[in-house]
């Protein structure tokens, strides 16, 4: 019985930090907007997090850790994408929109797939 209290109460911990985190910004690495994009982390830093019109990042901490705003990176990326450098074939989800009568597939995150209500996969 004891096991089951314990699962029961780190089941409300995890519910308890959900909802206090919810509506905060999912805040990205280089390493996750690399990941994102499916290409090199160096190339997120010299081709894309250097430029003027790219989102500004987030210091979360005094050491200077930077975050980018998932969202922000999202719609920059969807705003410039055929100045966005290349990806490769391995994709976290896909958006499949119509522009111009072109189809162009756009790789997205499931959770702002989600957020936003379009699909992903």
């Amino acid at each position: 019985m004891t096991q089951e209290i314990a699962d029961i109460l780190r089941t409300v911990e995890r519910l308890a930090e959900a909802i206090a985190n919810r509506g905060r910004p999912e805040l990205w690495t280089v390493t996750q907007i690399a990941r994102w994009w499916s290409v090199h982390e160096n190339t997120v830093y010299r081709e894309v997090v250097c430029r003027a019109d790219f989102p500004r990042p987030v210091q979360v901490s005094e050491t200077g850790v930077k975050r980018w705003v998932a969202d922000e990176v999202v719609q920059w990326f969807l705003q410039h994408r055929a100045k966005s450098p290349k990806q490769r074939s391995k994709r976290l989800g896909r958006l499949t929109e119509v522009d111009g009568g072109q189809r162009l597939d756009v790789p997205v995150p499931a959770d702002f797939a989600q957020a936003h209500g379009v699909h992903a996969g």
